[in-house]
């Protein structure tokens, strides 16, 4: 069934892409406004162009693809692209797809253009990633860790996994690279988005200024962080079972399993967790939570999953018509036939908002005109526009987030886009390169 449901929604998406507008500015659209200027100004080196210029026209872009592109004219336009990163308000991202194995070119996916770009990152091969402020983190069988820049290649080294605590012991039969691979790091954060002149262990910063990079490992699902420069991650004492953490308003915030929000004290001499609410009714429900910033306010999103094996009429009420079955078939997509029928698929969303008089979190049934991004990223919070061409408001678009790859041969299955209103699930990309051993597709930003 699911099969179908699959080879029905891939034929499908070939005739939107068709029909879908594309970005805004297009580079033909570029080319004609810089002859123009050559021809007023008589240049004839458009590496020559003053920045108040280059600065008018990229202000024009809204998409990662423009910028990307634009920033690869040359050194001149690379430097003002950068700037315009750094200064950028959240753009729709881009979802970055599964490897190919044996391959460094890895596949990512635009909403706006319903395409796929290709970039060649050999920083990730092999190896599990994460995405915050701009950069991957990446964690190889080798059990070392960086930061990976995916658009301008740079690489700064982070504390190994070693130093994580609640290490397991050598006689574990989760002790091998390959085990801790799979499932020891939950996720990474960062705090702010670190200098791309960064590249070495040391940070020109002051202390204040350094990116801090917060971490949910082992299987006690501890905190633990590092500085930019730091040989070794440091604990954070008190509270486990954590399952999001993010940095808001000048401060680290971690959601405990039963919905609890915890503050993260790092500045004192014995880094630990103060706890700063109570959960929120019905919250034990929720398998998964993950804290979402948007214009201020802090979020947290409760996703459902079904736990059940015999899911099949349960997923004709929850999927949206999209999903119908087209009684075809693919052999292609042998890989599906290891998960059991809806095992490990989402179920549901539910949204609360943090009031930080009260301390307390309230449901909130609409995200109105915003959209969130969530899964193995710091999560996202952008307002859909004609700017953002094929991302919708009042919608959830989630990756999987799951260790399910420890389980089953491969995962990467649980991704799509769910609407508040009708709580109806879509797929927003459908494709054989979704399933993975090592690293699910996942939202990536500039």
């Amino acid at each position: 069934m699911l099969r179908r449901r699959l080879k029905a929604e891939h034929l499908k998406g070939h005739g939107k892409q068709e029909n879908r507008r594309k970005s805004i500015f297009s580079k033909r659209r570029i080319h004609s406004t810089l002859c123009s200027y050559e021809k007023r100004n008589g240049m004839g080196n458009w590496s020559d162009l003053d920045e108040d210029i280059l600065r008018l026209i990229i202000d024009k872009f809204w998409t990662i693809e423009d910028i990307v592109c634009f920033g690869a004219v040359c050194q001149s336009w690379r430097s003002v692209s950068v700037e315009k990163r750094q200064q950028q308000q959240q753009l729709c991202p881009w979802l970055m797809l599964a490897e190919r194995e044996g391959s460094d070119r890895r596949g990512f996916y635009s909403l706006s253009t319903q395409k796929v770009y290709h970039m060649n990152l050999p920083g990730a091969r092999g190896r599990r990633c994460w995405f915050s402020h701009g950069w991957l983190i990446t964690f190889g069988v080798d059990l070392e860790m960086h930061l990976l820049n995916p658009f301008s290649q740079v690489q700064i080294p982070l504390p190994p996994q070693s130093t994580l605590p609640h290490q397991y012991s050598p006689e574990s039969k989760f002790s091998s690279p390959e085990e801790l691979l799979k499932d020891f790091i939950r996720k990474v954060v960062l705090s702010s988005r670190p200098s791309l002149s960064v590249k070495t262990t040391h940070c020109e910063a002051n202390e204040d200024e350094k990116c801090v990079i917060m971490a949910i490992s082992s299987k006690f699902n501890t905190l633990a962080f590092s500085r930019l420069g730091d040989k070794v991650w440091t604990a954070i004492e008190g509270e486990i079972a954590f399952r999001d953490t993010i940095y808001f308003k000048g401060q680290f915030y971690g959601v405990h399993c039963s919905g609890r929000l915890f503050i993260c004290d790092i500045c004192s001499p014995q880094p630990k967790t103060i706890e700063f609410s109570s959960s929120p009714l019905g919250i034990l429900k929720y398998d998964n939570s993950f804290l979402v910033e948007s214009l201020g306010e802090l979020f947290m999103v409760g996703q459902e999953i079904h736990d059940d094996f015999d899911l099949e009429e349960d997923n004709e009420d929850y999927l949206d018509d999209d999903y119908s079955d087209s009684g075809e078939d693919i052999d292609n997509y042998s890989d599906l036939d290891e998960y059991p029928s809806g095992y490990g698929t989402t179920k549901g969303f539910d949204v609360y908002k943090f009031n930080f008089d009260n301390r307390k979190w309230m449901q909130v049934k609409s995200l109105e005109n915003c959209a969130f991004f969530v899964g193995n990223n710091t999560s996202l919070a952008i307002f859909p526009s004609n700017q953002y061409p094929g991302c919708e408001p009042n919608c959830i678009y989630f990756t999987d987030s799951s260790d399910q790859g420890s389980y089953y041969e491969t995962s990467g299955h649980d991704m799509g886009v769910f609407r508040m209103d009708t709580r109806k699930i879509q797929p927003h990309y459908v494709g054989l390169d979704i399933f993975s051993r090592i690293c699910n597709p996942l939202w990536v930003g500039l």
